[in-house]
């Protein structure tokens, strides 16, 4: 592997599979992999605390800027996401140091080992929804992954609540391929910790472990090295002041003065990412986790025009579900008509399988797909095949 390496030319060898690079200047080789990188230069949080810092502060990135000569190997380090970044610089840094390091998350990730029959059954999951094959594979991946001594790392059962009842689905957020990190962890080589940043100090980071409540009680982590381990790090420099907007519309106004009719007012909407926010606890220091507000949220979100809380209303709260879905669709929702079709196709929310139905409902889903709801023309569009195909034979 080569970084920043500048290739004029390359070109296979006559008579073999080989490739040769600047004229041999670096040998033959079996394979070439260009790894073209998008990211723009990394950003990090501005963490309250994180000036008064007096250890290094790094990205993910800037790894090799480590000095690992101070105190020797008996250095601190506390690493910040949980996403595979976070997880790749805690396998890079680990044989560097004596200590336990500590990889604190907000966000809660499946980890999926490598295997090829897991694979495939993950595969056959077109769309990408919860199904009886991702609950199958979500049991597979808990009892032989997982196992016993990791159950509280398995998402939405670290946090308990009345409200939470299973685990999340593994499409609901990027999934991690990783079969070594749970291994450290349950070997007690690396501490894994599901927490909100609280404030950075000198030479430590507090942080609050993960709940529905405010309430919770603050844990201290020494720190000499802080690395931030975000995948797209440009993106949340602009996260509190994108959350004081939405509050701040949602929040500061009345929603029965605004008027139904008025599509375009922004209250609507940021009503409903309101919700979202109470539905994943994901920002405590902003909107707790609490599914009552979020179903209040949406629920006033849809009636004052925003036809997508619709859908979330009967995605989150499954006893509405049907009529969620129903009146999205009379009003015109993609996401709505598009999810009653793959009901009618699976038999889901107490429907009967209805092929004509599903066919019917996912063809009007089809024609109003775009950019935000793209899925219902691919599904459609796969039917078609089958048919075709099945139909040819």
């Amino acid at each position: 592997m080569a970084l920043r390496y500048e290739i004029s030319r390359f070109k296979t060898s006559s008579g073999s599979t080989k490739y040769i690079i600047n004229k041999s200047k670096e040998g033959q080789f079996d394979g070439l992999i260009l790894v073209i990188g998008t990211c723009r230069a990394p950003q990090k949080v501005d963490f309250k605390g994180w000036s008064i810092f007096k250890g290094q502060f790094l990205h993910s990135s800037e790894l090799e800027k480590i000095d690992w000569t101070k105190n020797g190997n008996q250095l601190s380090l506390v690493c910040i996401g949980g996403g595979a970044s976070g997880v790749e610089v805690i396998e890079t840094v680990l044989d560097c140091l004596d200590s336990k390091p500590v990889l604190v998350t907000r966000n809660d990730k499946w980890f999926i080992p490598r295997n090829f029959f897991l694979s495939t059954l993950l595969a056959l999951n077109l769309a990408g929804h919860r199904t009886w094959l991702d609950w199958i594979c979500k049991k597979l991946i808990e009892k032989f992954h997982y196992g016993r001594g990791l159950k509280f790392m398995v998402p939405n059962q670290a946090i308990q609540s009345k409200a939470v009842k299973e685990p999340s689905g593994l499409f609901d957020q990027i999934p991690i391929v990783n079969d070594i990190f749970l291994k450290l962890v349950e070997d007690c080589k690396v501490e894994y910790v599901q927490a909100e940043i609280v404030q950075i100090h000198e030479n430590r980071v507090a942080i609050r472990a993960r709940d529905t409540s405010k309430s919770s009680k603050t844990q201290i982590i020494p720190a000499d090295i802080i690395v931030e381990a975000r995948d797209q790090v440009s993106i949340y420099s602009y996260t509190d002041i994108g959350l004081q907007t939405i509050l701040k519309f949602a929040l500061s106004h009345d929603p029965l003065s605004v008027s139904f009719k008025d599509q375009k007012c922004m209250i609507p909407e940021s009503i409903y990412l309101c919700g979202d926010l109470s539905t994943t606890g994901v920002f405590l220091t902003y909107q707790p986790k609490d599914l009552n507000a979020a179903f209040r949220d949406f629920e006033t979100a849809a009636q004052l025009g925003y036809h997508l809380a619709w859908f979330r209303i009967g995605r989150e709260y499954e006893v509405c579900a049907l009529g969620a879905y129903e009146h999205g669709e009379n009003l015109g929702e993609c996401a709505c008509t598009y999810r009653l079709g793959m009901c009618y196709l699976l038999g889901q929310v107490n429907l009967q399988v209805d092929l004509r139905r599903a066919v019917g409902h996912l063809k009007a889903a089809a024609h109003l797909a775009d950019e935000i709801m793209p899925q219902p023309a691919y599904i459609y569009g796969m039917l078609l095949l089958a048919y075709n195909f099945f139909f040819f034979f």
